[in-house]
Order: C-alpha cells, then sequence, then structure tokens
C-alpha cells in the first residue's frame, strides 16, 4: 500500500491509529488491531475485525461482512494514511482515513529489525474488571475471634476499610454464620452497621446467601468479592455462583491497593443510599408477599423523558460504556470523553430521522436520578440502555412501549425481556425531580393526533414524552408510500358512495384502512396538521364520479 514503508506486516498492530473521515474531525485517535484480529481502542459494530493480505487491509463488521477495504495510502511525509470507501453502509458517502505518525511508524519498524537483545512475546495484561461489592465473613475475618464463643477483637483497619470503600462507591455487605440480634448490636456499637447492605445473618450455608446477595443487590459476579477464613466456604460459594471472586483474609491487608478496587471518589456516599434503597424495598416486597406485581403498582414508580443530552452528558456516557445487565445494544463509546462526544454528534446527525433522549427514574422510596438513554434512528435503536437500579422495575418495557416499539437489535446477554405484559404501573411526569405521581398523571394527560409527514415525525418524537400521542404519519404498504396528508380526511365524505368505494378497490396501494382517521372519530384532545405535502402532490378527480 505503501512504497516509502516496510509491508503494514511489520507496524500494523504497533501503532495508535486516527479514524475517521477525511477532511473531517477524527471519530477516534486510539484505534488499535488487535493481535487476536479484533479492532481495540474504539468499538462500532462497523469496526470489529481486521484482516491483512497481500498487504490488503480489510476491517469487518460484527456479522463478517466487509466495512473498509484499504488498497491505496497517503504519504504526506509526517503522517501515513491509508484510505478506502465504505463498502456497504450507504449512509456515509465519504472517504475514511486511517492516520499515524510516520516517526511512531518508523520506530516500531526499527524495534522490529534483528537484535541480540532477547525478545519478549509476552501479552500485555489485561486491565481486571473492577469489583463493586465485597460481601465479609466477619469471625476470624472482619474482626478477631468468634461472637458466638464469647467477646471478640475489633479490628479498626478492616472498619476503616469498609468506611474508605464506601466512599470509593463499592459498596459491602456480610454473609456470615452467628445471631442475626447479636451480630446487629455489635456492629452498632463499633459505628460500622450501616455502612453494610443485604446482611445475611444465619446458622445456614453460606452459598446459597452469597447468592441471594447478588441476585437482590444485581451485580454481576464478576463484580463482587468474597472474604472468609474457611476455604470451604470459598468453594461453597464457587460451587453456587461459579463467576464469584474468592478471597482468604491475607488479601485485606493490600485490599485498598488492589488495583480491582479502585472505584470513583464518591464523598456522599451515593451508591451506598441507593443499595440502601434497594435493599428496603427488597424487604418491603418480601414483607408483602413476593408479589412482585402488585409491590410496584404501590411504588409510586415515575419516569421523566429529557432531550438535553450535552447538558449531561459525563453521567451519560458513563451509562453508555458501563451497564451490562441492561443494556440492550451494548454499543459503546470511546472511554476519552471528547472522543466519546464526536460519536454522538455523528450518530445523531448521520439522519433526519433520529430521536434521542435519556429518562430520569423515581418513586416512593426516592429518586434515581438519570437511569436510561435512547438513540434511534429510522425506527431502530442504535442505543438502548438502562443503569441496573431500575431492574425489575418495568422501566425498560414502559419506555420501549412509550416510544412507539421500535426494533432493538439486541447484543449479547440481556437481564429483562421487552415482550411483557403491557406495563401500567409507571407514570409520566415532566420532571421527576420537581413533581410527583400526583401533578400529571397519565390518566389527566393530553391526547394529541399528529396527521402528516416527516415533519411531524421530529414533532411526534418530542411530544409523545410529554403527552399521549396519536400519529397518523406517512408509511409503507405493498411498495407504496402511504401520505398523510390532511386532504384525504374530506375523501371519507366521498367514500360514502358505493361508485368510489368500487373505483378505490381496483387501484393498487391502497390499504383497507386508508381513509380513516381520528379527526372523525374525535376522540384526541388536540390535533396537530401539517400541510407542507400539500404544496406538491397531484390531485385527481374520477371523471365517472366527480
Amino acid at each position: 500500500m505503501s512504497d516509502s514503508l516496510a509491508s503494514p506486516k511489520t507496524f500494523l498492530e504497533d501503532v495508535e491509529w486516527t479514524w475517521g473521515p477525511l477532511n473531517l474531525p477524527p471519530i477516534t485517535t486510539s484505534l488499535r488491531f488487535g493481535t487476536n484480529g479484533l479492532i481495540k481502542g474504539y468499538e462500532h459494530p462497523n469496526e470489529h475485525s481486521w484482516t491483512l493480505k497481500d498487504d490488503i487491509l480489510e476491517i469487518h463488521a460484527t456479522d463478517g461482512h466487509c466495512m473498509w477495504r484499504f488498497e491505496q495510502a497517503i504519504d504526506s511525509g509526517d503522517t501515513l494514511t491509508f484510505i478506502s470507501y465504505p463498502q456497504q453502509d450507504p449512509l456515509w458517502n465519504v472517504f475514511f482515513g486511517l492516520s499515524a505518525s510516520k516517526a511512531d511508524i518508523n520506530t516500531v519498524i526499527e524495534a522490529k529489525e534483528p537484535s541480540s537483545a532477547p525478545q519478549t512475546t509476552e501479552k500485555k495484561a489485561e486491565k481486571p474488571e473492577g469489583i463493586r461489592l465485597v460481601i465479609w465473613d466477619l469471625d476470624d475475618t472482619f474482626w478477631k475471634g468468634t461472637l458466638s464463643e464469647g467477646e471478640i477483637i475489633p479490628v479498626q483497619k478492616t472498619i476503616d476499610i469498609v468506611k474508605t470503600l464506601n466512599s470509593r462507591g463499592i459498596v459491602n455487605a456480610i454473609c456470615s454464620r452467628n445471631t442475626f440480634e447479636d451480630t446487629k448490636k455489635r456492629l452498632e456499637q463499633l459505628g460500622v452497621w450501616d455502612d453494610f447492605v443485604f446482611p445475611r445473618i444465619a446458622w445456614a450455608p453460606k452459598g446459597p446467601l452469597i447468592q441471594d446477595i447478588i441476585e437482590k443487590i444485581q451485580l454481576r459476579p464478576e463484580t463482587v468479592l468474597f472474604i472468609d477464613d474457611n476455604v470451604t466456604n470459598l468453594n461453597e460459594a464457587k460451587h453456587f455462583v461459579p463467576k464469584l471472586n474468592v478471597a482468604e483474609p491475607d488479601i485485606i491487608d493490600g485490599l485498598l491497593d488492589d488495583p480491582r478496587l479502585i472505584g470513583k471518589p464518591d464523598p456522599d456516599l451515593s451508591r451506598l443510599k441507593r443499595y440502601q434503597v434497594l435493599e428496603t424495598k427488597q424487604n418491603d416486597m418480601s414483607a408483602s408477599g413476593g408479589d412482585n406485581e402488585a409491590f410496584l403498582r404501590k411504588s409510586d414508580i415515575r419516569v421523566s423523558f429529557h432531550a438535553d443530552v450535552d447538558a449531561e452528558f459525563p453521567r451519560i456516557h458513563d451509562l453508555v460504556n458501563r451497564t451490562n445487565q441492561l443494556n440492550f445494544t451494548k454499543n459503546r463509546w470511546p472511554e476519552d470523553i471528547e472522543e466519546a462526544r464526536l460519536r454522538f454528534q455523528e450518530e445523531l446527525e448521520a439522519d433526519f430521522d433520529t430521536d434521542v433522549g435519556y429518562v430520569k427514574v423515581a418513586d416512593a422510596y426516592g429518586n434515581y436520578g438519570i437511569c436510561g438513554f435512547y438513540l434511534s434512528r429510522k425506527n431502530k435503536f442504535l442505543h438502548f440502555l438502562f443503569s441496573c437500579r431500575t431492574m425489575n422495575m418495568g422501566v425498560e418495557q414502559f419506555v420501549w412501549r412509550k416510544l412507539g416499539e421500535r426494533h432493538v437489535p439486541i447484543q449479547g446477554k440481556v437481564g429483562s425481556n421487552l415482550e411483557t405484559p403491557v406495563v401500567d404501573w409507571i407514570q409520566v411526569v415532566d420532571d421527576v425531580d420537581k413533581s410527583s405521581s400526583d401533578d400529571q398523571s397519565s390518566s389527566k394527560r393530553l391526547q394529541v393526533c399528529i396527521r402528516g409527514a416527516c415533519d411531524m415525525m421530529m414533532t411526534s418524537n418530542f411530544l409523545r414524552t410529554k403527552v399521549n400521542t396519536l400519529e397518523e404519519l406517512n408509511y409503507a404498504y405493498e411498495g407504496w408510500e402511504i401520505i398523510a396528508s390532511p386532504r384525504f380526511v374530506a375523501l371519507c365524505k366521498d367514500m360514502k358512495d358505493e361508485r368510489n368505494r368500487k373505483i378505490v378497490a381496483r387501484l393498487p396501494g391502497i390499504p383497507p384502512n386508508r381513509f380513516e382517521t381520528d379527526v372523525l372519530a374525535e376522540t384526541s384532545d388536540v390535533y396537530v396538521f401539517s400541510f407542507s405535502q400539500e404544496s406538491f402532490h397531484g390531485l385527481y378527480q374520477s371523471k365517472t364520479t366527480g
């Protein structure tokens, strides 16, 4: 591909590349070609894997189709740029380029020249997944001694560790064989009882108790660490939860320095408070007999929809890249927030028919803040995801139906099914931060009928999250576009003539309900018409009936 440099095989995998449309801002400056044939440092379904054959570089989508084929290169002296026209995606009508510094490329080439120095093939270690929950055994782990056999010796260091982990956004739970009341009293005396959530303190096998904690707290086992001085307990826990991280007490001294437990600064203990709310909800649901739907109906769940994504981008960026269990599409953004902003703008501006927003959630137990994000293009979601703090509340199903049941291309495992019975226990309010369900329940909301073409599609995107909408928009039928111009309302009068009905029956592309409209049924409170199509669509008249 380039006469001035060695084959791409020599340097491709060891250089960081800038990627994006030529003569436009880059999408990312951290794309790498992994030795396993996958794209690294940049995530998108169209740039998933790569191959290099006869010095021709191809980049493939997740489904295996070739999206980019690089056969040409531009050498500017300081920079080498491989260029390609899109092979599949019609949305991009522009050349794209992979660029890297010539200095970086030459450094890699020189380093690969034969040398007397021993060569290493050791792979760079992958960053370990962060721990979000630590489950503590108590006797001879959190403190010295056995509570049921006499007085124990508190260890101030472990108390401090629990408090420090909470300040990093890493919560702590208990799984201990003891009497609940005695243990709670002792931990209260130590001033640490309120630093734990979901305590499981009972004379029972620990495996099922650990499994119950993880299910109730709604975290993946890979993000949970269980510490116990009894190896049998650790093995039993691994039997019930195979992907659980386990360790003996000798890990405690270095726990705060473990890269898996760095967490994020949370001086207000917001994560701890959220899990305390979740614990209260779980306890109340158990007290109600375990009927989840009946409990949810009493929980006063409210959602609000918002469009000012730029103002809340750091939180939304975190949601897109960190959520897994309720991330249906799993399309990630670059870790660098400014690169992520560029990617978001690219996704937003790629098509006129793009709808984007975030969702805030609250209920009788508290305000959960921004819990969801969606971006759809042409009735298909590119992003559709929710925080696990809304798990089992029905929020994702409610939002999906509220947005018109657009297609969700589900990727990987998801902890929810959108195709469930209708969720009717959630109410939409203007802003969950400022209102309660009494302010604007669904039964009090206006119903707005919207009739028109593509200009009404965007209007409907904004209105449907604020009012109940009934959309009469253009749609496809048997290869024809069915127009929703207001003029067709008047044709209902002509369709009462049997001769006209016979004429229409002989025409192609006429659906059975072509001339039905809520304008005549009058079930809506407000009607919004667009006359944008009237200026250029023809008007035809029957010579027989007029």
